[in-house]
C-alpha cells in the first residue's frame, strides 16, 4: 500500500485526473463523470488539504521514508485538533452546531480547552496525543471521543464523509503508527472490525 500524503492532495488529484483523461479504456462509471463533477472533486481535494494542514504539518519523513509525527506540546496538539475538527465539520452556512452543539460537543470543547489552558510543557507525538484523547479524563474523555465518532469522526480510523475521513486518516495515522510506529497491529484490527 502506498502512503497517502494529505499535504499533496492537489498533486495527487492532478495526477489522477491526467490518468483519467488519457485512459483509453475507462470503466463505465468514470465515463459518466462530468467536467463539473471533476471541478467539484478538485475543490474538495483543495479544501481537504487546507482543513487537515494543522495536523499534517506536524509530520516529517525519516531518512528511510517513514512518516513520523513531531513531538509537540499537548496544548499545541489540542489547538491543532480543534482547528481540524472545526474545518471538517463546519457546514455551508459556517455553523459548527453539529460538532459543539450538544452535551457531548460541550464535553469535547471543555476537554480541548482545559488542555489548551495548561501551563505545563508536556510533549507527545501524534500516537501519544491520540491515545491521550482516547482515554482523557475517564468517562468525560470517552464521552468526548464518542461525540467525535458520532459526528462522523473517529480517533482511530476514518469513517464518514470524505473530508472527515481524510482528516481522520491523519488523526488515525498518527495513532496507528502509519505516522509513527505505535500500536500498529492493534489499531489496524480495531479499524477493520468497525
Amino acid at each position: 500500500l502506498a502512503v497517502l500524503d494529505l499535504a499533496e492532495m492537489e498533486t495527487l488529484f492532478a495526477g489522477g485526473i491526467e490518468t483519467h483523461l488519457t485512459d483509453r479504456h475507462k470503466p463505465q462509471w468514470r465515463i459518466s463523470i462530468s467536467p463539473e463533477e471533476i471541478e467539484l472533486a478538485r475543490e474538495l481535494a483543495n479544501r481537504v488539504t487546507v482543513a487537515v494542514e494543522p495536523l499534517v504539518s506536524s509530520l516529517v519523513r525519516s531518512r528511510d521514508g517513514h512518516i513520523l509525527s513531531q513531538k509537540l506540546t499537548l496544548s499545541d496538539w489540542a489547538g491543532r485538533t480543534g482547528r481540524v475538527l472545526e474545518a471538517v465539520t463546519v457546514d455551508e452556512r459556517g455553523d459548527l452546531a453539529g460538532l459543539w452543539g450538544n452535551a457531548a460537543g460541550e464535553a469535547l470543547a471543555r476537554l480541548l480547552a482545559e488542555v489548551l489552558e495548561t501551563d505545563g510543557q508536556i510533549e507527545a507525538d501524534g500516537a501519544q496525543w491520540a491515545d491521550i484523547l482516547d482515554g482523557a479524563g475517564g468517562r468525560r474523555g470517552g464521552e468526548a471521543a464518542g461525540h467525535a465518532a458520532s459526528a462522523g469522526l473517529h480517533l482511530r480510523c476514518a469513517g464518514g464523509p470524505t473530508a472527515e475521513a481524510s482528516t481522520l486518516m491523519v488523526i488515525g495515522g498518527l495513532n496507528e503508527g502509519s505516522f509513527g510506529r505505535a500500536r500498529r497491529q492493534e489499531q489496524s484490527r480495531s479499524c477493520r472490525a468497525r
